[in-house]
């Protein structure tokens, strides 16, 4: 396939002949231990998918510890917010519903108790407070009433498999 395309003669023919040559070998050596399922190189992009996926999810973690480490009430925030979603899935699953199959977990409840952990957290910080107990306290009842109150009319989450 290499020679359908031919060179201008002459000595730039050769010079272009012999990049093309060598380009062709990398490209052979570079794929020859690599698994494959098809033409198009759908296991080499899922490897690399894969890769980056797992990049990110590291980024992610070490992004959070950072600010976690920097900002300790956006932490205890988060923590608070955290187990008090934790705590309404739990009194959900008491009740014998299935709130984790349901899509107003997902959608709903998780993205509002988590924008509410940071406006808590920023309120905090605008208000000076540096150990804030009772906004803790408050943040971990409230993710809990809105899991509980929101996930309890999810039609999905009352089948019970």
């Amino acid at each position: 396939s290499s020679r359908a395309v031919r060179a201008p003669a002459g000595r730039l023919g050769k010079v272009a002949d012999w990049v093309v040559r060598r380009l062709l070998d990398c490209r052979a050596m570079s794929t020859a231990g690599l698994p494959k399922d098809d033409a198009s190189g759908g296991a080499l992009k899922q490897m690399a998918s894969n890769a980056l996926d797992l990049v990110w999810q590291h980024a992610y973690v070490a992004g959070a510890l950072f600010m976690f480490y920097e900002d300790r009430v956006l932490a205890a925030c988060s923590f608070c917010g955290y187990a008090g979603l934790c705590l309404g899935a739990l009194a959900m699953e008491a009740k014998g519903m299935a709130p984790t199959r349901g899509d107003r977990l997902w959608v709903w409840v998780i993205p509002a108790c988590g924008a509410l952990a940071v406006a808590t957290s920023v309120c905090c910080r605008l208000a000076g407070m540096l150990r804030p107990w009772f906004p803790c306290a408050a943040l971990l009842a409230v993710n809990a009433g809105i899991t509980v109150f929101t996930v309890r009319g999810d039609k999905d989450a009352k089948l019970r498999l």
